[in-house]
């Protein structure tokens, strides 16, 4: 029998007659109203896999993870000794759609500290992951990411982890794909993604969510530790998915550009040792507006849209709320105070030091970058 859907206007639809392509394998949705409808989701959620959330004794996988937002209870730390979590949380409303977002960075890395038996297991650096979690913020977080170091946690080559790293990968599908309602109900969409997480010197964020379309997806996570820039991101995605996959596409996501010391819509060409005072050329920022279709405009660590202590938004009520004293993840916990006199400190960027205001100026929020954009 085919399927149909009545629309508002009562016009018959089957699935070939709507507006988009359904680039997978799946029933059409049942439930079809060309007319705009909201959905409630996550596209920024990590898992054990992250060696942040690890760090914090997380030990829900990306399975647990989509239980969780299809509504389901699970158990959070702390832990009993027999591995059982001492607390549990559950949502009201399951959600409509989530992607686990794991750090691509150190993946591999995880699962080596993580498993008893495997290589790098007794490693320095992961018995400290392990027995003092709070130093993987500095080993894996400060050091790990700013200098693109593995701390020779793997052989020589670092096959040891990139192979770890490629199992993880395929678990994460794996779950996307378990929890994906295919039928007709749609009541859920997983996909399948990742956190390409450059950090420039002292904590200046340009962390970017990868959201790809479908189940179509590179055979590996492209790491900041594999990809000097940004443009290197985007050739991944454009070599590896777009033109080597059938029905491969993504979606890159930046978040948190209240903390990147106004790097986040600078060049998308800063490496991990230079800024270039340029900006992009016209090939790039044709390139930045193909990939960045979405950005995430709040969240734990502050709004990302404006800021109501700048001359450009002082009067804006919509620009007074979830501000933080500090742009860059480095200046977090320094005890300044948004009414406080600002201050200047020394951050670093590579190959100068330069003083900044502790609070975040225009040039960090999204508002910004939509006007430089236009």
């Amino acid at each position: 029998m085919m399927m149909i859907a009545l629309t508002t206007q009562g016009q018959m639809l089957d699935a070939d007659q709507r507006p988009y392509r359904i680039t997978e394998e799946r029933e059409p949705c049942a439930d079809y109203t060309p007319q705009r409808r909201a959905y409630f989701g996550d596209f920024h959620v990590h898992t054990a896999w992250s060696f942040d959330a690890s760090a914090q004794d997380t030990r829900n996988t990306p399975d647990d993870a989509y239980r969780f937002a299809r509504g389901e209870r699970i158990q959070i730390q702390p832990y009993s000794d027999e591995d059982i979590g001492e607390r549990q949380i559950q949502i009201d409303r399951p959600l409509d759609f989530t992607a686990v977002t794991d750090h691509a960075e150190f993946l591999g890395e995880m699962r080596l500290c993580n498993q008893p038996g495997s290589p790098g297991y007794w490693h320095p650096t992961c018995a400290l992951h392990r027995h003092m979690p709070s130093m993987s913020f500095l080993t894996f977080g400060a050091y790990g990411m700013n200098m693109k170091k593995r701390w020779n946690l793997c052989d020589e080559d670092d096959t040891q982890c990139k192979t770890a790293a490629g199992d993880t990968w395929r678990d994460i599908q794996r779950a996307a794909e378990a929890a994906y309602d295919r039928s007709s109900d749609c009541e859920f969409t997983s996909f399948i993604g990742y956190e390409w997480t450059a950090n420039i010197g002292a904590g200046l964020n340009l962390h970017h969510n990868v959201i790809f379309r479908n189940e179509q997806v590179p055979a590996h996570a492209l790491s900041w530790l594999e990809s000097p820039t940004q443009i290197d991101l985007w050739d991944y995605l454009d070599e590896e998915c777009v033109d080597a996959l059938d029905d491969c596409d993504a979606v890159v996501i930046p978040h948190n550009s209240n903390l990147s010391g106004s790097l986040m819509f600078k060049s998308a060409r800063i490496s991990a040792t230079q800024v270039p005072d340029a900006p992009d050329t016209v090939d790039d920022a044709m390139r930045r507006a193909r990939w960045h279709r979405l950005f995430e405009m709040v969240q734990h660590k502050g709004a990302s849209e404006c800021d109501s202590r700048s001359a450009v938004w002082g009067a804006d009520e919509f620009c007074d709320f979830e501000l933080l004293d500090y742009d860059t993840f480095g200046g977090k916990d320094t005890g300044a105070s948004a009414s406080a006199p600002v201050r200047l400190v020394t951050r670093f960027v590579p190959d100068e030091h330069k003083p900044f205001t502790r609070l975040p100026d225009e040039t960090n929020f999204l508002r910004y970058a939509l006007k430089k954009g236009l």
